[in-house]
């Protein structure tokens, strides 16, 4: 997962207390605390709020605005650093199979497991597993762990490097290090003769979350770079991004050079998500109409959320002006893992010990 999951009394320090008030119209709150590293957070199709706490392995939700007290799930993970339970997507099919899909770290083993769950009477039964991320090195760290479906219909898979051995991400004879692109509708587990074929792109380090971009369907991603040179990647099919050789943007590169570096300072950017259009119907926000399609980047060095405006002809420019830091350190007493867009139109993240939402509220007074 992140790089730097572990300075937990760091973090306090630099998130004790808040930072510069929320821009006009927008208001901060607690959405839910209490909880215990909360790593992931994602809307299921009808609404409900479904959260992971990294270290018990506890799938947990929130229907209107109630927290279950009953886990949805509960998977024995190895919670070891930056393992345990990581990553959730709902099958683009969830109304009618109730399917659900689960990246966690095996106890008593170095691999990494994609499973699939079955939502039966609230809650998720009958784990059935879909791929084993095998030949990840004792260090336990950069396990990468985010799962999404693509508008394909196929799985996306982020698979860190694996934290002692970064050439295995250059190699294609094994997982790590890579963006995965799995097909999960057939037979289960997923069988392959060849790692490459299970490769959309290689050459990370730990790419730690991805979204499509509605407005043209490619896929983005934030990466952890190894000491400042932070990421985010544009990720296009066959696509090496460089690590081990190259961290950042080269002027003269060899291999895919990322959409913004972040610089000599290391942020350790984690949720990524595009606000959505407007409107009736669908997934739509109630943001100023100028926030459309903006890219919202959440990091974990520093509590910051950053709004990214793209241009260029296939949205693949950044400009200096267009990238800023919307929300300042510290500014809800906590750190980010995740980000991402509810039903409401409201922003809502993963702090390591409670949920933060972020709403538009014209007039609201602090």
């Amino acid at each position: 997962m992140v790089k730097r999951i572990f300075p937990l009394v760091l973090a306090f320090v630099l998130f004790h207390g808040t930072g510069r008030a929320a821009p006009e119209g927008f208001e901060v709150t607690d959405y839910l605390t209490g909880l215990e590293v909360c790593i992931t957070l994602a809307f299921a199709p009808d609404g409900r709020l479904f959260f992971l706490e990294k270290n018990s392995g506890r799938v947990s939700v929130v229907r209107e605005g109630r927290l279950d007290p009953k886990p949805w799930a509960e998977l024995k993970v190895d919670p070891e650093w930056e393992r345990g339970l990581l990553g959730i997507a709902f099958d683009p099919k969830f109304s009618v199979n109730g399917h659900v899909y689960l990246y966690h770290s095996v106890p008593g083993s170095s691999n990494n497991r994609v499973v699939r769950l079955t939502e039966k009477d609230g809650r998720g039964a009958g784990a059935i597993k879909v791929l084993e991320i095998e030949d990840h090195v004792p260090a336990s760290n950069h396990n990468g762990g985010n799962i999404n479906f693509g508008p394909d219909g196929f799985l996306y898979i982020t698979v860190g490097d694996g934290g002692g051995a970064p050439g295995r991400s250059q190699e294609n004879t094994n997982l790590l290090g890579k963006m995965l692109r799995v097909d999960v509708r057939g037979p289960l587990p997923v069988r392959y003769k060849k790692p490459t074929e299970l490769f959309y792109a290689k050459g990370l380090r730990n790419s730690f979350d991805m979204a499509w971009n509605p407005a043209n369907a490619a896929l983005y991603a934030t990466e952890n770079g190894p000491i400042g040179r932070d990421e985010i990647n544009i990720i296009r099919e066959g696509g090496n991004y460089g690590w081990p050789d190259e961290t950042g943007y080269y002027s003269t590169h060899e291999y895919e050079n990322p959409l913004w570096d972040f610089g000599l300072r290391a942020v350790a950017p984690t949720g990524i998500v595009f606000y959505p259009e407007g409107g009736e119907g669908g997934k739509g926000g109630n943001f100023p109409d100028d926030y459309t399609h903006n890219m919202f980047v959440t990091d974990y060095n520093y509590g910051r959320v950053y709004r990214i405006r793209l241009s260029g002809e296939g949205l693949d420019t950044i400009r200096k002006d267009d990238f800023s830091v919307w929300m300042e350190k510290g500014f809800a007493g906590t750190t980010f893992a995740d980000i991402t867009v509810g039903p409401d139109g409201a922003l809502y993240l993963a702090g390591f010990h409670k949920i933060v939402k972020i709403e538009y509220r014209p007039g609201a007074v602090e």
